[in-house]
């Protein structure tokens, strides 16, 4: 981690690499939460005293997935004996591939706030503004295995906030 701060501006640089493995009956592999590279930047600009506008920018390598490598169609047993057999579709069956053996692509977004600290007599509050995703990027969160579609994480997203105490 470095960090720079002064009183306009305060920046963090993370940055992390490690590599997870799981080791079961001889059989070793990469749970799904084993992420190589993982980078995060952070800025908060305070224009104004009561003002503070930040920055996240995130960046991560894929996480792994065992990839469906095929389908077949599974009779069940209790089928064999009707009549007619044939014509019978069976269940679809999903074949895998090695476990965790592949990686989903690499995730960033980037999110942004913004926060105004106030007092009116005996009240305090923030009122805030906050994007998701900015530049709305598609980040894989994963495909489903039935359809073969592929479903995203969050997308641009923006919220707005009010604090109060009394």
């Amino acid at each position: 981690m470095i960090r720079y701060a002064s009183t306009l501006v305060d920046v963090y640089a993370t940055y992390s690499l490690s590599r997870v493995t799981i080791t079961a009956d001889d059989f070793t592999y990469h749970p799904r939460y084993d992420r190589r590279h993982s980078l995060n930047l952070f800025a908060v600009v305070h224009p104004l005293e009561n003002l503070d506008v930040a920055f996240r920018w995130e960046v991560g390598s894929g996480f792994p997935f065992t990839q469906t490598i095929g389908y077949y169609d599974r009779e069940a047993l209790t089928q064999v004996f009707r009549e007619p057999y044939v014509g019978l579709t069976g269940i679809p069956y999903t074949i895998l591939g090695a476990k965790n053996a592949a990686r989903l692509p690499t995730y960033h977004r980037l999110d942004a706030s913004a926060g105004y600290r106030f007092t009116f007599g005996r009240l305090k509050g923030q009122l805030g503004v906050h994007i998701v995703n900015v530049y709305d990027h598609s980040n894989l969160f994963y495909f489903d295995r039935k359809t073969g579609r592929q479903i995203n994480m969050l997308r641009f997203f923006p919220t707005a906030t009010l604090n109060l105490e009394y």
